[in-house]
């Protein structure tokens, strides 16, 4: 038998263990859900890997030659088993990372055994062909890595311990564990390249070309999952305040509709609107997230709202721009924060809040949020369980209604929705069949009412409108009225969609919608009339994703909306600067 054809059956051999190894791993893990399958799965990956052993154990007394003779031979053994020792260790320093990450998915660490299993079989096999080489160094080598790896995982987990007991939650330990995972990454990548010469025995030089590939790589690596990890830096925060009181109105959600009602019981009831509030979940801006809850907190019991509704961009996963791409658990600090509050709320999407390159869709973040909603858990958030088939991530209504039962107003709550296209910047609109939706509520309800019923609209990009009334406006046209706020947004602009929607056409021709909240713009407070709708932009929150706008102050604050037992309402804007610790 040739030594290539020997070579060839250590592969075959390898493999076959490595495959059955892992399967036992997959069946220790659980990633076969049901305990029969998995028990299966372990019984024939052991069955295999005796058959195999005993087969080979058998082939090899039979076909191998205990010694290699020609020179040419004990060279391409030696370059071979040197080969596979890099190959062996590359793996192995994979592989103790992949323990700690496979916490979070299971599939990483059975390749990450495969990886080590196959080419340490290769290696071992390898090297017993040429027996007049001397492997102790090497297996000294792998000892100390074992040695180290078992230490620093031991400490590890004493570390994890000790933080999990001053009650840093699982948020925290799940970041702990990922950047434990990736230090210990870094100094095997480190201590391998700096020895591995001593132990492939061959003569081999790193670049510093390719030595910074691997530090860039590893750099990339490690800033992917940091960018995607599960933040907590705002829970001492939400843990200091305490609740904001306020009036209790009784609350009822219909699961036929997905509507929500709230019944006044007072002459008069406030809602709150605050607008781009762009958590982002980052350490890098952390300091800024808890500038902007406070900023809301300080806002909150102020005004003493009965409703707090947010217009959008809640949160802001921008990946490098803010280091932060997991737009799940900021949402989830919103949501304690405002459950901490104690005020009732709700919320459209903005263009932001479910960017391309988030961790989480829509559809993912209702079920984040599930545990906080008032239709399912008896929360204070009103998010409707039941979404109209409509375009848009949430679309709902909030009836607001007189103690005698009467309508007062219905609050239409509207997904501007995001961008035209995936990843693009080119904003989307309020389509056709979200106009249809609302003019068909404003129809039925104003039937059920006996008159035209009166309905506020709240969404997050503004309406061509808002720019076509602003140009009106600065022209000294009549047709528009000035109520109060400035617009700052560079060249005094306004950012709708380039896209026309027929929403207010349909707001004009019902003549029920007296009032339209919208944010986007974080630098425009105005509030104009135009064709008996007050256009209005809430003052916004943003302390990160504008360039300067953390110093900049006359645009941060919440816009208080006051609902009169008549079905009128009164605007009155609250700047942050107003207000004192």
């Amino acid at each position: 038998m040739t030594i290539k054809r020997q070579v060839a059956e250590i592969r075959e051999f390898a493999l076959m263990i490595s495959l059955g190894v892992s399967l036992l791993v997959v069946a220790a893990e659980g990633i076969v859900p049901n305990m029969l399958w998995r028990e299966m799965v372990a019984g024939i990956a052991a069955v295999v890997i005796v058959i195999v052993i005993l087969v080979e154990r058998n082939r090899r007394k039979k076909n191998w030659p205990n010694i290699l003779e020609k020179a040419e031979e004990k060279k391409y053994i030696k370059e071979l088993s040197s080969i596979y020792k890099r190959k062996m260790m590359v793996n192995f320093i994979l592989c103790f990372a992949m323990m700690a990450l496979a916490i979070g998915n299971s599939y990483i660490l059975p390749i990450g055994v495969f990886l080590v299993c196959n080419n340490g079989v290769k290696q071992y096999l390898v090297s017993k062909l040429n027996k007049e080489q001397d492997q102790s160094q090497f297996y000294r080598y792998v000892r100390k890595m074992v040695g180290f790896s078992l230490l620093y995982w031991f400490l590890t987990a004493l570390i994890l311990l000790i933080c999990y007991l001053s009650g840093i939650g699982m948020s925290g330990l799940n970041n702990l564990l990922v950047l434990a995972a990736m230090i210990d990454l870094a100094i095997f990548c480190w201590y391998f390249l700096s020895v591995r010469n001593e132990y492939a025995e061959l003569d081999i030089k790193i670049s510093p070309y390719k030595k910074a590939v691997v530090v860039i790589l590893c750099l990339a690596i490690l800033a992917s999952f940091a960018m995607g990890m599960k933040s907590w830096w705002l829970s001492p925060y939400i843990q200091s305040i305490s609740e904001v009181g306020h009036e209790s109105y009784p609350i009822s959600y219909d699961g036929e509709t997905g509507s929500y009602s709230i019944t006044m019981n007072k002459e008069s009831f406030k809602i709150l609107q605050l607008t781009d509030i762009h958590l982002t979940g980052s350490v890098l801006s952390s300091r800024k997230d808890v500038k902007a809850l406070d900023a809301v907190y300080k806002l909150i019991r102020e005004a003493k709202p009965d409703l707090v509704i947010i217009t959008g961009d809640l949160i802001y996963p921008m990946g490098l721009f803010t280091f932060s791409v997991n737009n799940a658990s900021p949402i989830k600090e919103l949501a304690a924060f405002m459950e901490k509050v104690n005020v009732p709320w709700a919320f459209v999407y903005g263009n932001h809040d479910t960017e391309a390159v988030a961790t989480h869709s829509a559809e993912q973040l209702a079920k984040v949020l599930a545990p906080y909603s008032y239709s399912l858990h008896g929360k204070n958030l009103l998010l409707s369980q039941k979404q109209p088939q409509i375009t848009g991530r949430n679309n709902q209504l909030l009836q607001i209604k007189n103690q005698d039962g009467t309508l007062n107003q219905a609050l239409f709550l509207l997904d501007s929705n995001a961008y035209v296209s995936k990843g693009s910047s080119d904003y989307d609109y309020i389509h056709e069949d979200q106009v249809n939706w609302y003019e068909k509520l404003v129809k039925e309800l104003s039937k059920e009412q006996g008159k035209t019923i009166s309905s506020l609209l709240f969404f997050h990009i503004p309406l061509q409108e808002y720019e076509e009334a602003y140009e009106l406006y600065k022209k000294g046209s009549k047709e528009v009225t000035y109520y109060f706020g400035t617009m700052e947004e560079a060249d005094g602009g306004v950012s709708a969609s380039h896209h026309g929607s027929s929403l207010f056409d349909a707001v004009t021709r019902l003549q029920s919608t007296k009032g339209i909240f919208v944010g986007h713009d974080h630098y425009n407070t105005i509030c104009l009339g135009y064709k008996g709708v007050k256009l209005t932009y809430g003052m916004s929150i943003d302390y990160v994703a504008m360039p300067g706008i953390a110093k900049r102050t006359t645009q941060r604050g919440g816009t208080l909306i006051t609902l009169h037992k008549n079905s009128e309402f009164d605007i009155q804007q609250i700047p942050l600067t107003s207000l004192t610790d």
